[in-house]
């Protein structure tokens, strides 16, 4: 009967001790970071063309109130390259301030698209190819008090590309 309650209390413990180290992870994994964009390689001229990409945002409530510190910014969009099978992919919104120039790096969470919105018909599954990031206003990045330039490190298959929204929130 002891041994047995102290099996399930080492069990209960070593649970406990687990869900403790993903949360940690977890969270290390969604926070904002500092960042270093100058040694990614950008797309040349020749390949610009093969990766196709859509980027929106907006304010989450639609527009800042009383509740500011409640509100966050939402991006939204896709990214693909023409004619390369996805083995891994991982997508980091990167917002750039324009005043300072420093450089601040978000994690996306990849999500389900509509491969015909992407308008590519190579015969490969891009289904996963659509990215979700939610940055918290007020913090580290606020949009109220700075410009920022958007950019996107895009892994695919192990290979880093630094794409240039051409876009300034």
């Amino acid at each position: 009967m002891i041994r047995n309650k102290i099996i399930i209390t080492a069990f209960l413990f070593a649970a406990l001790i687990a869900a403790g180290l993903w949360a940690v992870f977890s969270i290390e994994d969604s926070v904002v970071r500092a960042a270093d964009i100058r040694g990614i390689s950008t797309p040349g001229d020749a390949e610009a063309d093969d990766y196709v990409y859509r980027i929106t945002w907006s304010y989450v409530p639609d527009a800042p109130s009383e509740k500011y510190e409640d509100s966050f910014i939402r991006v939204k969009g896709y990214i693909a390259k023409k004619g390369e099978e996805i083995n891994e992919q991982q997508f980091f919104l990167v917002f750039k301030d324009l005043e300072s120039g420093r450089c601040y790096k978000v994690p996306t969470m990849m999500e389900k698209t509509d491969d015909k919105a992407l308008g590519i018909n190579d015969d490969i599954d891009h289904t996963y190819s659509g990215f979700e990031a939610r940055v918290g206003q007020g913090g580290i990045i606020d949009a109220e008090l700075h410009d920022y330039k958007l950019y996107g490190i895009y892994i695919l298959n192990r290979k880093e590309i630094l794409i240039d929204f051409d876009y300034v929130l």
